[in-house]
């Protein structure tokens, strides 16, 4: 199989429109494999932004954000680690001891 030659023009369109498009979308536009598409962005320089599911970030399926899953950095009074925390997280991850919402930098 002989690889695609790319015109200036649709190395353009990618560059405008990869954030947008999925491999799958562009790779049927440009009548290429994904993996072709894959390689091209490789070849451009460019990165999507990583994209978290809505199940990981906390989210119900209407789109809402469930409080529960936000973090708060909160500085243990007893080891003085600060680290993220959920809200219904109650113990230092390092030393055990009791945390308080008071104590949310």
């Amino acid at each position: 199989m002989v690889a695609k030659k790319w015109a200036e023009e649709e190395n353009e369109f990618i560059r405008q429109n990869y954030q947008n498009m999925g491999n799958q979308e562009l790779a049927k536009k440009f009548e290429v494999t994904p993996k072709s598409i894959e390689g091209k962005l490789r070849k451009l320089g460019l990165k999507r932004k990583k994209v978290v599911s809505a199940r990981k970030e906390g989210r119900a399926s209407t789109g809402e954000l469930d409080r529960s899953a936000l973090h708060s950095n909160i500085r243990c009074r007893v080891c003085f680690l600060v680290d993220g925390y959920r809200d219904k997280e109650e113990c230092c991850r390092f030393c055990g001891a009791k945390l308080f919402k008071q104590d949310v930098l």
